[in-house]
């Protein structure tokens, strides 16, 4: 008469068709002991890289950290244009990243909701390219129902204090980060942070959203928020060298 839930992983160590078959100890009634479960783990994830300029190295960088070489890490990123998110279905990718995009037009604005939604992945990373007015207009809600998790300000500059020996970020325990975790990977501590952009005065984080890592000055850097089934990440700082 009761109800338990048990979680267990299960590994495959090819790519492919494969079957799970789950069954429990015998009982009363023997015909609800056996679940089965067939699936195809794909080659690899697709994943989009929508660059905000024609010539990018930000977008070349985030392309070699996804995939430095072919089946090593399973993703297999390619980088478009705006129109690109227009011109295809957006489902067929895990994730999405959109690198220092200017404004974007409002069916592409429903576009990506309707994708988040549904379960996709989506990443912005800020830039000269970034405007406030728009991101605060159509893409962040204040009751969380957007694509942007909080309002921006403006740019501003991380100041260097040479009296302060912490790293420019501090990153928090999320899952995306637990590399840089404890002292086993000190890169962080070499990691120069310029320009970010500032949230909005007064905001402060409602519930769903959450900062995973921020600057040595207490601002927020990286946010993670729900839309539907999916989640998105906000950087607001740039990808590549311009402003980190």
């Amino acid at each position: 008469g009761q109800t338990t839930q048990r979680e267990f992983d299960v590994v495959f160590p090819t790519t492919g068709p494969h079957a799970v078959h789950v069954e429990l100890p015998p009982d009363s009634l023997d015909s609800d002991n056996r679940r089965y479960l067939a699936f195809t783990i794909p080659d690899s994830h697709a994943v989009l890289i929508v660059s905000g300029q024609a010539t990018s190295g930000e977008s070349e960088s985030l392309r070699d950290a996804l995939a430095p070489a072919p089946g090593l890490t399973g993703f297999a990123p390619t980088i478009e244009s705006l129109e690109a998110l227009r011109r295809q279905p957006l489902e067929r990718y895990q994730s999405l990243f959109l690198v220092n995009t200017p404004d974007l037009p409002a069916d592409v604005v429903r576009l990506l909701e309707q994708y988040v939604r549904s379960g996709g992945g989506l990443v912005w990373f800020s830039g000269d390219q970034t405007r406030p007015a728009f991101v605060n207009k159509s893409l962040y809600k204040a009751d969380g129902t957007g694509l942007y998790a909080l309002p921006v300000a403006s740019v501003a500059d991380l100041a260097r204090d040479e009296t302060n020996p912490a790293a420019d970020i501090s990153f928090g325990s999320h899952p995306a980060f637990r590399i840089f975790q404890g002292d086993e990977n000190p890169f962080v501590e070499t990691v120069a942070v310029n320009r970010y952009f500032s949230a909005a005065e007064g905001w402060e984080a409602t519930p769903g959203v959450q900062v995973i890592a921020r600057l040595r000055n207490g601002a927020p850097l990286f946010l993670e928020h729900r839309l539907g089934a999916g989640v998105v990440i906000t950087c607001l700082s740039s990808c590549g060298g311009s402003w980190s």
